[in-house]
């Protein structure tokens, strides 16, 4: 594969105008489209027993989700308060992995905002859906968004790179 990666590489750099070692926008550009489609093929895995995940979190397989959370300035304190209890309300709810969650308070490095990022898992593909129907859960997630100057949401998988944890 590398062979193969390093004649593409080859190609596509030849006769390319080149600033030092880097080569161009273009040139750089194919590279990246070339390494994408060969990356195609999902990666080799060890497979789960059939209905291992379903036993154990319900019909589908847990779902990953990272939220990003910037409060209004000056509510960073009193949102962290109520982040404190996020987790252990969709616990209580039956609508998380049993896996705990990740929290981390950030700073940015340019303004020194405070902004926290959360990286947990629903027990499946219904249960976010299922949280904006449960009571507890908009009564958690009530409070907090006043103080919000701004929250992303994102859906991760993990990407196979020999070099990356899983």
């Amino acid at each position: 594969m590398r062979v193969r990666q390093r004649a593409e590489v080859q190609e596509v750099l030849h006769g390319q105008e080149q600033v030092g070692s880097w080569p161009s926008r273009s040139a750089a550009d194919a590279i990246m489209r070339r390494t994408w489609r060969s990356a195609q093929e999902p990666p080799e895995r060890p497979r789960q027993p059939r209905g291992l995940m379903q036993e154990e979190h319900g019909m589908g397989s847990p779902v990953t989700v990272l939220t990003t959370c910037r409060p209004k300035k000056g509510k960073e304190a009193r949102f962290f308060t109520l982040l404190k209890r996020h987790w252990p309300t969709l616990k209580k709810a039956g609508l998380v992995a049993p896996t705990s969650p990740r929290i981390w308070r950030a700073s940015d490095k340019r303004t020194r905002r405070v902004y926290f990022v959360e990286m947990f898992e629903w027990k499946d593909a219904k249960a976010s859906d299922a949280a904006h129907r449960t009571p507890e859960v908009m009564a958690a997630w009530g409070p907090m968004l006043p103080l919000l100057e701004n929250m992303d949401l994102a859906l991760v998988k993990p990407v196979a790179l020999p070099f990356a944890a899983e």
